[in-house]
């Protein structure tokens, strides 16, 4: 029972040391732990007869002179830290939430704002190019109807004049043969005749009067098909219209025709017009409709870039603020836990995180308070 040996612990890292009482020359000897250096005072046993233990009853087992502690938590060393496996921290997190995110739904309005407008511009071109070619067709089906009453009368008021004088009748021929627009005109053919051919009788090109309209497919080649579906058509008596178009130098050219029957004779009108005339100001209105969806494309381009990086530089250094402030509370906080009571909290903040500042500092200050009272009671 003398001889018993008297178990410590280290208030600071919780090594355990056991010690023969034999060797302990004082009542009161302190050493040093060899772990964190802190001193260690242990108590003779029997010097003090309030620390002595009560005696144990027979058959129980050695007690230690002081109670055995738990050992105190240590604090995580930086190497610690880096070796745990962490899927994503904080910064990681705020930048999916408040940069990829916004950053995903922004490029993909922006993607189907532009296809959007894309789309617009495309039904805009469709829809006026269609319009203005319905336009074209009535104004020229007025022309060639008008044209066709005015031969009639002219017909009906000379009914000796032969149709091959129509060209070289000055009267006849400005009522066949009209100005429609800048470049467009009209002139009048006959129905096939006895031969089966369809001529022209008065026009502003000489040359082709009294020709076959056959001879047209030399000129206007795979467009020709066309145009002989149209002066065609008016042999049944209803007016026809459509387009046709050529190949002459290399360029393409395109025309808009109605063909409108003489009432009463064997006469056709026709009002044509080159189809750049009538889609010259549409295209014009394209072009600029076109530029203007290209400004308003890269305006909304360079509006999301800045935006975008806005939200970058903003997430990001209000990211390593806040992480920096964190970090610097849970160093605090280790250094608290291992016992050093001097830790400085320096967190200068006025919202949640200064919150937890101050917190962290009212538990520092009572748990110093805590262990003060103890080290006085133990010393009584």
């Amino acid at each position: 029972m003398a001889n018993e040996t008297i178990l410590v612990s280290c208030e600071k890292c919780g090594k355990q040391y056991k010690i023969d009482p034999v060797k302990l020359q004082d009542e009161e000897t302190t050493f040093n732990c060899t772990g964190c250096q802190s001193p260690i005072t242990v108590e003779k046993p029997g010097a003090k007869e309030t620390l002595a233990p009560p005696p144990a009853a027979e058959g129980d087992a050695p007690q230690a002179a002081t109670p055995r502690r738990r050992p105190a938590p240590r604090a995580e060393s930086a190497a610690d830290k880096a070796g745990k496996k962490r899927m994503m921290g904080l910064r990681g997190k705020m930048a999916i939430l408040f940069l990829v995110i916004p950053i995903a739904l922004m490029v993909l309005a922006g993607f189907i704002y532009l296809r959007q407008m894309d789309k617009m511009v495309e039904v805009f071109r469709d829809s006026s190019s269609q319009i203005v070619r319905r336009l074209s067709g009535e104004m020229l089906a007025r022309a060639s109807s008008s044209v066709a009453l005015q031969v009639k009368q002219y017909l009906e008021d000379h009914p000796f004049l032969k149709k091959e004088r129509f060209n070289t009748d000055i009267g006849f021929k400005l009522v066949a043969v009209q100005k429609i627009g800048m470049t467009g005109y009209t002139y009048l053919y006959a129905k096939p005749d006895q031969d089966k051919v369809w001529r022209i009788w008065a026009h502003v090109d000489p040359d082709v009067v009294g020709k076959d309209m056959g001879a047209m497919k030399t000129r206007f080649g795979d467009g020709f098909a066309a145009y002989e579906k149209i002066y065609k058509t008016a042999e049944t008596g209803r007016t026809s219209r459509g387009t046709y178009g050529w190949t002459e130098a290399g360029e393409r050219f395109e025309r808009f025709i109605v063909a409108t029957p003489v009432e009463g004779t064997d006469y056709v009108v026709v009002a044509s017009m080159p189809a750049e005339e009538f889609i010259r100001d549409v295209k014009r209105l394209e072009t600029r409709t076109g530029k203007v969806a290209r400004d308003t494309r890269s305006a909304i381009l360079v509006i999301l870039a800045i935006t975008l990086g806005l939200i970058a530089f903003i997430v990001a250094f209000y990211g390593a603020r806040l992480t920096s402030r964190i970090r610097a509370l849970t160093d605090a906080a280790d250094r608290i836990s291992v016992g050093e009571m001097d830790t400085e909290i320096q967190v200068d903040s006025d919202d949640e995180i200064g919150d937890l500042a101050d917190a962290i500092g009212r538990m520092q200050e009572s748990i110093r308070l805590s262990i003060d009272r103890l080290r006085r009671r133990r010393n009584r």
